[in-house]
């Protein structure tokens, strides 16, 4: 049967290759063979829904040529509806083999479900699709770097955000912002793990990157606190004042003043 159906399907004849495997589901129950057989039917005939639905029958107890066959049909699937514009059943298609097989690489296609996670708000799925797509999928960071630095950020990896941006100069609004608040974290990790040296480091690195909307007030206040906590006294009463005469209006003024009575009285 298997013959005829591939010929029927050849010569577009996919209503008789249907009932000719329909047929034999009612005499015996189709096959995972068969099955994914119908389901090529159905993809050939341009009917992608009722292909993922007759693939979507099938759990994972498939193995060696007719696994392979299952998700190179998916795959098949997904690149044909995106070349067609219907991104959603492209998606479900490529879910599907992650699912089936979470190990499997299906190359620069990570990049369509990193993309899509991203625009969902789902950072940590979109940052693992990313990687993937890097890693796995032979891909270039230039081609996701701005929505991937953005993702790093969210789950607060904040080193791998500096990598990123250095590494591929992506350009979008909340560059500078992101940036700068990156290097502020990983001074304040360092600063409340006690690592004082590098602490300072980052958040003299936020003053030196003085970009607007980067927080210069919070970096100019930790860095004090970091000097005083290495009993270097005399630059955290000058970053103080700094801070206040620069920033009045931050609510860090004030501590910052509070800090300076102690240190100074």
């Amino acid at each position: 049967m298997e013959s005829k159906v591939e010929k029927l399907i050849k010569q577009h004849q996919y209503r008789k290759a249907e009932s000719l495997i329909l047929e034999q589901e009612e005499a015996n129950g189709l096959s995972p063979k068969y099955k994914i057989l119908l389901a090529r039917v159905y993809f050939n005939w341009g009917k992608y829904t009722k292909a993922l639905k007759t693939l979507n029958t099938m759990d994972r107890s498939i193995y060696g040529k007719t696994k392979k066959n299952y998700i190179n049909l998916l795959l098949a699937i997904a690149d044909s509806a995106m070349a067609k514009g219907e991104r959603r059943l492209a998606i479900y298609a490529l879910e599907r083999v992650v699912q089936f097989d979470p190990f499997y690489n299906i190359g620069h296609r990570f990049k369509i479900l990193g993309d899509y996670y991203y625009k969902k708000g789902d950072c940590k799925k979109a940052v693992e699709y990313y990687e993937n797509y890097l890693s796995m999928g032979g891909g270039d960071l230039q081609d996701v770097a701005a929505p991937y630095a953005k993702c790093l950020y969210n789950v607060g990896r904040y080193s791998d955000v500096l990598e990123v941006i250095n590494a591929a100069d992506p350009k979008f609004a909340e560059r500078d912002w992101i940036y700068g608040n990156s290097l502020f974290q990983i001074g304040k990790m360092f600063y409340e793990s006690q690592i004082y040296d590098s602490a300072i480091v980052y958040f003299k690195k936020v003053l030196e990157f003085n970009k607007p909307y980067t927080i210069m007030d919070d970096a100019l206040f930790y860095l004090g606190l970091s000097y005083e906590q290495q009993g270097d006294y005399d630059k955290a009463i000058e970053t103080y004042e700094k801070l206040i005469v620069f920033y009045k209006r931050s609510p860090y003024a004030a501590r910052a003043r509070d800090r300076l009575n102690i240190l100074t009285r």
